[in-house]
């Protein structure tokens, strides 16, 4: 589910600053395709999980339930011991992130 102000093209999404993004789940790993908009700029998301600020079961690219985009590529947000149903919230803190494709193992 999205929340806030999106820009939704054919292969990509674009966050307006405090949008977010639900996403119901039932998988070990969540990675995500993204990139920054602006080539040399950062973009932050804050992600949680289970409405709880991801500590335990964070992917290897967030950081204190932070993520940090600063190159194109696949970040990979969740890594959980086990698959199972989950709720994740990423919530955009600027606008400088594109949104490719969500993939889960």
């Amino acid at each position: 589910a999205y929340g806030g102000i999106w820009t939704i093209g054919l292969e990509r999404a674009i966050p307006d600053p405090d949008s977010a993004l639900v996403l119901n789940f039932d998988a070990k790993d969540v990675y995500l395709v993204m990139r920054p908009k602006t080539l040399g700029l950062r973009g932050q998301i804050r992600v949680t999980l289970d409405d709880q600020l991801v500590t335990t079961g964070a992917g290897a690219d967030v950081k204190t339930g932070f993520v940090t985009v600063n190159e194109d590529r696949l970040y990979h947000l969740i890594e959980l011991d086990s698959a199972g149903k989950h709720q994740l919230k990423l919530e955009f803190l600027n606008d400088n992130v594109e949104l490719f494709a969500f993939t889960f193992g």
